[in-house]
């Protein structure tokens, strides 16, 4: 077999491999609640847990960068405390509080800090 027609070929396997590799994703396009890891905090573009999912373990003072809009959220810790949703860096402007366990949907919010807490201040 002669490299010319072995080479349209190859591509053509790279390119039927990529589109896979992008349908399969990461199941976010069509998230549900139930796709929230335990022990995480999600936040969905959509309305009750669907659509894109964005999710968090730790405290993260400064989420600016990742743009958040959130419709619903769960909290689905496994610490007993409270998932504290803030519209400014650094913890301030509270606009969302959910005690473990807790589903949500909201209108639409912007998230900018998250903690883990027993309360959650507004600050």
């Amino acid at each position: 077999m002669s490299t010319s027609s072995t080479l349209p070929r190859a591509l053509a396997a790279i390119g039927v491999a990529a589109l896979a590799l992008l349908g399969s994703g990461t199941g976010t396009a069509h998230a549900a609640y139930s796709d929230c890891p335990s022990t995480y905090n999600c936040f969905f573009l959509g309305w009750d847990g669907t659509d894109r999912r964005t999710q968090f373990a730790g405290n993260n003072s400064d989420l600016t960068w990742q743009n958040i809009q959130a419709m619903s959220g769960y909290n689905r810790g496994t610490s007993g405390m409270r998932a504290c949703g803030y519209r400014s860096p650094s913890y301030h402007d509270l606009n969302y509080s959910r005690p473990q366990g807790d589903r949500l949907s909201f209108s639409i919010r912007p998230i900018r800090s998250m903690k883990w807490g027993w309360t959650c201040p507004n600050s």
